[in-house]
């Protein structure tokens, strides 16, 4: 009903990044970023201090560089005056890393590979995370890559397809049903997705590609279109909060991944709540009970516990 061309079986052979095109140099260099999914500080909040007009005459806002896409839903990453995007280019088959100049648009050089898929409200649907030494994407198909963020050098690439499928099984498929649309994280040079499967989460070494953990996932959860983000709680960095289908999972070991609190969403967050709510009242009176909330905070059920709750 969507004109969508007849479905064919998809080739599971796919090497990721194979192919590179240089296609211009950088020209000048921009200052401002947004470097990964919900911007530099995670709130979906530019700090840019450029003053954005109230109104505009009836030719509208005055258009720099524009560019051609694939269908899809995917947005750019921006960082030292360079703009990263996923784009599926449906002529070639192929799942494009695309790095543009900020400043004029001309493209610089795109990385990508064959992947055959079919059309499906779109393709790409995530967004690159950037800093200095590292570019990081997963494609549609679940394929994660990590690149030069200047010279778009290959460093290393997983498939999470091949990597965290279980066989045979529903659960055990990993790329939902609309493809991907979990952004992945960096943090302190550390790859953080949620791929399901055989795993909840794992951290990548983005130097080497090395998996340093995994946390396990005994319920065979899915990967969900949601991302992973970072929380501060009382000035303490308790890493990341996901959702996973109908779960929640919250972390707090960063170098490890070892799990600490998670179950049905609905029952997780009312757990967790009350312990938020009541730290926060114990900053505000600075009472020395707070330590003893925290440690309360620490000591809450694991996945398993509170699976049914």
């Amino acid at each position: 009903m969507d004109n969508r061309p007849p479905i064919k079986p998809m080739s599971d052979i796919v090497n990721i990044g194979e192919n590179f095109d240089s296609l211009g140099e950088m020209d000048e260099v921009l200052t401002g970023s947004w470097p990964h999914f919900r911007g530099a500080d995670f709130d979906n909040i530019s700090k840019d201090q450029t003053l954005l007009a109230e109104s505009w005459d009836t030719s509208g806002p005055r258009i720099v560089w524009k560019t051609t896409l694939g269908e899809g839903y995917s947005g750019p990453a921006v960082l030292n005056g360079r703009v990263y995007i996923l784009d599926y280019n449906e002529k070639r088959k192929a799942d494009m890393l695309r790095c543009f100049s900020l400043s004029s648009g001309k493209e610089i050089w795109r990385r990508w590979y064959k992947v055959e898929m079919k059309r499906n409200h779109g393709y790409s649907r995530t967004i690159p995370s950037v800093t200095d030494k590292y570019v990081v994407t997963i494609g549609p198909r679940s394929h994660v890559m990590c690149v030069d963020p200047i010279s778009g050098k290959l460093l290393w690439k997983h498939d999470l397809e091949r990597e965290f499928g279980i066989p045979g099984t529903a659960k055990g498929r990993i790329t939902p049903d609309f493809y991907t649309g979990q952004c992945p994280l960096i943090d302190n040079d550390m790859a953080i997705i949620a791929p399901g499967g055989k795993a909840l989460m794992i951290g990548v070494d983005c130097k080497t590609g090395k998996i340093l953990w995994q946390t396990p996932n005994p319920d065979s959860l899915r990967m969900s279109h949601s991302s992973i983000m970072p929380m501060t709680i009382l000035g303490e960095k308790c890493t990341f909060i996901t959702l996973l289908a109908e779960y929640v999972v919250f972390r707090r070991k960063v170098t490890t991944g070892e799990p600490s609190f998670g179950g049905h969403l609905i029952g997780a967050l009312l757990r967790l709540l009350p312990h938020l709510f009541i730290l926060a009242i114990m900053r505000l009176l600075s009472l020395e009970a707070m330590e003893q909330e925290v440690q309360k905070l620490k000591s809450v059920k694991p996945l398993r516990d509170l699976k049914h709750q």
